[in-house]
């Protein structure tokens, strides 16, 4: 055997060793390869009762700025998430300054602060139109989603025509709060004799013949000449100095 035959053989024994030392150190077996193609295994987050972990979201950790943990180890920024400030109409405030839910302050003060799609329908020119209305048939109409606020007024104006043979056409207006509800009819033909429907009810002639009263009221329209048509308006008021809004709904019946 020669010097160089020697020299290979101990190479190769040191090498196979190295290579066994090596697969002991993993646990025995074939060898494994952490090349550039295989993944190495990762630790799962586990919850306290040894589960997985389902990581929280802003909402469920209540947060709508700053970073935090989302129970699972890692850290979530909520400086992005979004609130949604209320207004002083949601928050029912017509006065002072109230959090708007998102940490600001928000100044109630303006009667702004409590306006509905309606406004501006303080006058009786500027009132919310309802449109056409006739006693034959009856029409009803609704409206929703009205507030008030400390002295305010919202005014709704229509027409009336008197059709069939059944008698004047009567006027009869509803909120669903205890506030202040007037009804006034103008006669095309004058003069005009209209009268309250109710007698509990007080006549009031603010804008041609008219009635007022709590929460209801009703006119009986009655005009010179053959028929009872006309302009009417329907005034809802406020008197009531609480500093809140008054969310109510109206209705008009002409029967």
């Amino acid at each position: 055997m020669t010097a160089r035959t020697i020299s290979r053989l101990l190479a190769w024994g040191f090498t196979a060793s190295l290579g066994v030392a090596c697969a002991s150190s993993q646990g025995g077996g074939e060898p494994r390869d952490w090349g550039a193609d295989a993944a190495a295994p990762t630790a799962t987050a586990t919850s306290s009762d040894g589960g997985p972990c389902a990581p929280k979201t802003c909402l469920q950790l209540g947060q709508i700025s700053g970073k935090h943990d989302d129970g699972c180890g890692k850290t979530l920024d909520c400086t992005a998430q979004a609130c949604t400030p209320k207004t002083c109409k949601e928050l029912g405030q017509t006065s002072g300054k109230h959090d708007d839910g998102c940490g600001n302050t928000i100044d109630c003060s303006s009667a702004q602060a409590c306006a509905d799609a309606k406004e501006k329908n303080d006058t009786k020119e500027t009132g919310t139109d309802l449109g056409a209305m006739t006693d034959n048939p009856n029409t009803t109409r609704l409206v929703a989603d009205l507030t008030l606020f400390d002295g305010d007024v919202d005014w709704f104006r229509f027409t009336v025509t008197d059709q069939g043979f059944g008698g004047n056409p009567l006027i009869r207006a509803s909120v669903t709060q205890n506030l202040d509800v007037a009804v006034y009819f103008v006669c095309d033909s004058q003069p005009d004799f209209s009268t309250c429907g109710v007698a509990t009810d007080t006549q009031d002639n603010t804008v041609g013949r008219g009635c007022r009263g709590k929460k209801t009221v009703s006119l009986s329209t009655d005009c010179s000449g053959l028929t009872e048509t006309g302009k009417a308006y329907v005034r809802v008021a406020k008197a009531a100095n609480n500093g809140q809004c008054t969310a109510y709904a109206l209705t008009v019946d002409v029967q």
